[in-house]
């Protein structure tokens, strides 16, 4: 249709128990019969229980909210719009009493004060509240990552000092949450919703990560070609491809390529617990393993490398 995609709004037009109302879909109305390609619900709290001082905003947890929301996403694609829910966390004092930054600087959610458990729990709230847009009928869900979300804060070394394998020690443990939350909401809805990730590209923060680093961090976020091989779409374009280049796969990402592909358990062994740089091509009908082995002390080689962390692009906080 377009490229126009409204950004998200209606924030506090629920009602005082988070459910949708008619005011907010007859608002949702001129946009999308203006000609928007997207229209977007913003700030659906994710919290499997919300605070008493979060009244009207969607609560996207609760399966009760499918029939509302499901009215507010009819309204849209009336019109030939997409439908899509911003999903955002809140912290478990919101609202009712300031906590004073672990580091100084004022945070939504103080991630270095989270416990474990509730790390996990918010990666299950996000699926729940995707499911629930899924059920509702919505098109996409934005994960709102950027400017002190919870994933861009766990993605700042500057303000994540956590010692757990969330924390700030590596480029991998920084990416963490935001790739188990991504492969949560997958898990949960399938192939039936589309996921849209928000970041900024830099932040004022001195210290923060800059252009280069988020580069490499969305690299991180969407380098899973289980999410490529769910598309039907994709997949049949895959498959009509005349040339394939296939590295290390995961077991369940190298049944599915076989099956696709037709290709023998035996020669899938080359994409078994490969080295890097080492695989097997397809052309056409020929299967070719291939080794290319490359020394990692070159310029080359740092303007070449995807894997998160690494190369040119890849060293910031922990070159």
């Amino acid at each position: 249709k377009n490229r126009i995609n409204s950004a998200p709004q209606w924030n506090f037009m629920a009602t005082y128990d988070n459910h949708i109302t008619r005011e907010c879909v007859e608002a949702v109305i001129p946009f999308a019969k203006g000609g928007s390609a997207v229209v977007a619900m913003g700030s659906g709290f994710i919290n499997k229980e919300l605070l008493a001082a979060c009244h009207h905003v969607p609560g996207m947890s609760d399966p009760h909210i499918v029939v509302t929301l499901s009215q507010w996403v009819e309204a849209a694609r009336r019109w030939g719009a997409k439908a899509e829910i911003e999903l955002v966390p809140v912290a478990s004092y919101f609202g009712t009493h300031e906590v004073e930054s672990s580091v100084g600087i004022p945070m939504d959610i103080d991630i270095n004060i989270l416990t474990h458990e509730e790390i996990k729990q918010f990666i299950q709230d996000y699926a729940v509240s995707a499911r629930n847009a899924m059920k509702a009928g919505a098109d996409i869900v934005n994960v709102h990552g950027a400017h002190g979300q919870l994933p861009a804060l766990l993605f700042n070394p500057v303000f994540n000092k956590r010692t757990d394998e969330y924390g700030a020690q590596s480029f991998e443990n920084r990416c963490r949450f935001a790739v188990e939350l991504l492969d949560a909401i997958r898990a949960e809805c399938g192939n039936n919703i589309a996921i849209e990730y928000r970041l900024s590209a830099t932040d004022i923060i001195e210290g923060s990560p800059e252009v280069e680093e988020v580069i490499e961090f969305a690299k991180a976020i969407t380098q899973n070609v289980e999410y490529l091989l769910d598309s039907v779409q994709a997949s049949t374009m895959l498959s009509n491809s005349e040339f394939v280049v296939m590295l290390n796969q995961a077991a369940k990402d190298r049944e599915k390529l076989a099956k696709l592909l037709n290709i023998s358990n035996e020669q899938m062994s080359y994409v078994t617990n490969a080295d890097a740089g080492c695989g097997l091509i397809r052309y056409g009908r020929a299967l070719v393993p291939f080794i290319n082995r490359f020394p990692k002390d070159t310029e080359l080689y740092k303007l070449m490398t995807t894997r998160p962390g690494e190369g040119v692009f890849g060293v910031g906080r922990d070159g």
